[in-house]
């Protein structure tokens, strides 16, 4: 099994574009379901860094292997124009996401 680099709240938030807040309360949820862990930052007291859990990585990797699947599906009915911008439109959020 792969291992996932420790975050902070703070990373979260401005790699999805929203606030502080609002991952906060999205970690103390994944957090109960035993999917995280929060543990203390070692160079920073008011941080702390976020440990996806076993379960947390087992939930994420079918949470893949599901949008991929679905994907597949949804894309394999489009022609090759159709295809085409879909990936001009996946390279503007992966430019504007950086």
């Amino acid at each position: 099994m792969t291992t996932t680099p420790s975050c902070r709240v703070q990373d979260v938030a401005a790699a999805l574009g929203i606030t502080v807040g609002a991952v906060s309360k999205l970690v103390d949820r994944l957090e109960a379901a035993d999917l995280c862990v929060r543990r203390a930052h070692p160079d920073d007291r008011r941080s702390s860094l976020l440990d996806a859990t076993d379960a947390g990585r087992e939930a994420a990797a079918a949470a893949d292997v599901a949008v991929r699947d679905e994907l597949a599906r949804r894309l394999d009915s489009l022609s090759v124009r159709d295809l085409d911008r879909v990936a001009t439109l996946l390279g503007s959020i992966r430019a504007t996401v950086g």
